[in-house]
């Protein structure tokens, strides 16, 4: 844990850019026990879409994020993506509840809980405006995707724009469609 701490702090200034490594850092899966899963070592020898959003169970989130990438596991696969990580600042029980909403059993979706926002920290995706920390609580990250081949970035999409920081005043619109499925296909 210390090595994870340590490495998020050094990291977190800078956002991660195609041509970097995932960190080696651990986040949660389940709740009850509680599984680890060390980002790195998830991405090694596949091609994997990690999908960070602001907050479980938020509008945008459940409505278009989530479902979109649930509805297109057919054409991701055709273009060689082996899983869809989605990322979230929550805990285990919140997303493990929040996977079990959106029926992510059996897909290609795994749900992970970043509980202690080391991964957020170490990729440099948190959400620095006022609004939506307010809003949410705590430190969250951004809505953005990381398309990532073994283990390094080769893509980096971000969601937000002035007057729209976390990307989803209007979930069908401009800002959010960078982080949609529909642009991700695109850039695979």
């Amino acid at each position: 844990m210390a090595a994870s701490k340590r490495l998020a702090s050094e990291m977190s200034s800078k956002v991660i850019a195609p041509g970097d490594a995932i960190p080696s850092i651990t986040v949660d899966h389940g709740f009850n026990p509680i599984g680890e899963v060390n980002m790195l070592e998830r991405t090694k020898g596949k091609t994997v879409i990690i999908l960070g959003l602001p907050g479980a169970f938020t509008p945008c989130c459940s409505t278009v994020q989530v479902p979109g990438y649930l509805s297109m596991q057919v054409d991701l696969k055709a273009k060689g993506v082996d899983e869809v990580l989605v990322c979230c600042v929550n805990d285990g029980a919140v997303m493990k509840a929040w996977a079990k909403d959106q029926g992510v059993d059996g897909s290609m979706i795994t749900f992970l809980a970043d509980t202690r926002c080391e991964f957020t920290e170490a990729i440099g995706m948190c959400i620095d405006h006022a609004g939506p920390k307010h809003a949410l609580g705590n430190t969250r990250c951004k809505r953005f995707v990381l398309v990532v081949k073994d283990g390094v970035v080769k893509n980096v999409e971000v969601s937000e724009a002035d007057g729209d920081p976390t990307g989803d005043n209007d979930p069908k619109g401009p800002v959010t469609a960078k982080t949609r499925v529909e642009h991700i296909l695109t850039l695979l």
